[in-house]
């Protein structure tokens, strides 16, 4: 698993994980099988700062992304200082 867990990508899709906490427990979530996905481990010991996804996101963008995913190991909102932080970057980049 890799050493980032707030943003991970496949190809060229970017993702964004802003939680691990999510207020249901669907049978099928990934979070009952696996750390993560892809190889990113997505697991969080606390939902991380609006300023670190920022960081995080500037850190990890390129260019050849093309889709953009903010979903992870937990629902979106919960955090969603942080969930709209990441969403103001990435629109001063593209």
């Amino acid at each position: 698993m890799s050493k980032s867990n707030l943003t991970y990508w496949r190809g060229t899709s970017f993702y964004i994980n802003p939680t691990s906490r999510c207020t249901n427990s669907c049978i099928f979530c990934v979070r009952n099988f696996s750390e993560g996905v892809f190889g990113f481990n997505l697991q969080l010991d606390a939902d991380p700062t609006a300023e670190e996804l920022v960081n995080e996101i500037e850190t990890t963008w390129d260019d050849q992304f093309d889709d953009i995913a903010i979903v992870g190991f937990g629902e979106p909102t919960i955090n969603i200082e942080g969930t709209l932080a990441a969403i103001r970057k990435i629109k001063s980049l593209s």
